[in-house]
């Protein structure tokens, strides 16, 4: 989990987690990026969609460009036990 690029986006009104929470994650998590969404709480996804929206956007597009144009990311293979649904999946 260390190594995954995680996005903290947090509202600075969130009064459930509180936003000292972040250096703890930050430290748990060295390759996340912290975004603070002004006025909102614990929702932000709901309380300020726009700003949100713009956030997870702007690093999504930071994380496509560090993927080489050539290669694709690796999917893992579907973990199926039924075989009539195996060959299906294939």
């Amino acid at each position: 989990l260390r190594a995954i690029p995680t996005l903290l986006l947090w509202g600075d009104q969130d009064k459930v987690v509180p936003c000292a929470t972040i250096a703890d994650l930050n430290r748990l998590l060295p390759h996340a990026q912290t975004e603070m969404i002004s006025g909102a709480g614990h929702l932000p996804y709901e309380e300020s969609p726009a700003e949100f929206n713009r956030c997870v956007l702007r690093w999504l597009t930071s994380q496509t460009s560090r993927v080489p144009a050539n290669k694709e990311p690796a999917l893992p293979e579907p973990v199926v036990k039924d075989p009539a649904v195996q060959e299906k999946v294939r």
